[in-house]
């Protein structure tokens, strides 16, 4: 087992992860180490952690048992996120970012490989995919389906989607035809499957067959997308505009907008049918810090939270 200090400073630089279980606990961590928490839902925020490590994607499988990692092996919590230690084995495991439910851990590994952690196992099963992801893949999970999106450059140069309902043994492969801007993220709400572009946002009504342009940004480009439920979504066009739509994303509106000088707004994370997160960082006098906005009405309001 390998403590973690509690001491130092709080987020630097920028957040790069956010998750939540139950009752309104919830995690932040970002680049140059630092672990904040929440147990009101994101309303405020305490430092759990100052300095180590630096970790870029953080998940949960139940309220006690999580996932964190710094892009290569895993760290394990079974208290909820009070202590952690390094899963030894995993040393030499790639891991670009994670998706967590009571189905498991699915986590995205470099290229052609994703990684499945069972419920309640530490065992983790190294899956080849049948094609090789250029640019950093996307990953999801719904009931017992496991989803991924990204542009690929085996078997063919293109936006690719997977799908498997077999924990990985077998796999579904379409085309997600956008030109050659790449996927951005992956979403499957209401059985509605949502795959915006750097430039589009693609959906298909079909399990993932075929795909149809629902909104197209341009010339603004697009660097995140999330929705709520299946009509309220909320996009981030860099570097600071949240744009948000209430009609299954045919019509977008400005929101919010930070001040570039000062900030840099880098994903989303949707929490339930109400609550949004949008973080990254933010320039102060002494560096960059994480910073992290917070929308309690579906992403029509936003407020700045107050980190330690």
């Amino acid at each position: 087992q390998i403590p973690l200090p509690f001491e130092g400073p709080t987020v630097k630089q920028s957040i790069t992860s956010i998750a939540v279980v139950g009752d309104g606990h919830g995690f932040a961590v970002g680049q140059g180490g630092g672990i904040i928490t929440t147990a009101d839902g994101g309303q405020t925020w305490e430092l759990a952690n100052g300095g180590y490590p630096m970790w870029s994607s953080i998940a949960f499988e139940s309220d006690e048992v999580g996932y964190a990692s710094g892009g290569i092996g895993f760290f394990r919590t079974t208290d909820g996120g009070s202590n952690w230690s390094f899963l030894r084995g995993t040393e030499t495991l790639p891991v670009l970012w994670m998706d967590g439910s009571s189905n498991g851990i699915f986590a995205a590994g470099y290229r052609n490989t994703v990684h499945l952690i069972e419920p309640g196992s530490t065992d983790i099963d190294t899956v080849t995919l049948p094609v090789s992801f250029v640019m950093l893949l996307h990953i999801g999970q719904s009931d017992e389906r496991f989803y991924i999106a990204g542009w690929s450059s085996y078997p063919e140069r293109a936006n690719l989607f997977l799908q498997s309902y077999d924990r990985g043994q077998h796999w579904d492969v379409h085309r997600i035809d956008d030109g050659q801007a790449p996927v951005i993220a992956i979403d499957c709400i209401d059985d509605v499957l949502l795959a915006p572009t750097a430039s589009r946002l693609m959906v298909s009504t079909d399990g993932g067959s075929s795909w149809t342009v629902r909104h197209d940004f341009a010339p603004d480009l697009v660097n995140a997308v999330g929705f709520l439920d299946e009509s309220v979504g909320v996009a981030l066009l860099p570097p600071t505009q949240l744009v948000r739509t209430s009609d299954q994303g045919l019509t977008w509106t400005t929101v919010s907008e930070q001040s570039s000088d000062v900030y840099s707004i880098t994903n989303l994370m949707v929490v339930d049918s109400q609550t949004i997160f949008a973080y990254g960082k933010e320039k102060t006098s002494y560096g960059r810090v994480g910073a992290l906005w917070r929308s309690s009405d579906a992403g029509l309001t936003w407020s700045k939270e107050v980190l330690p």
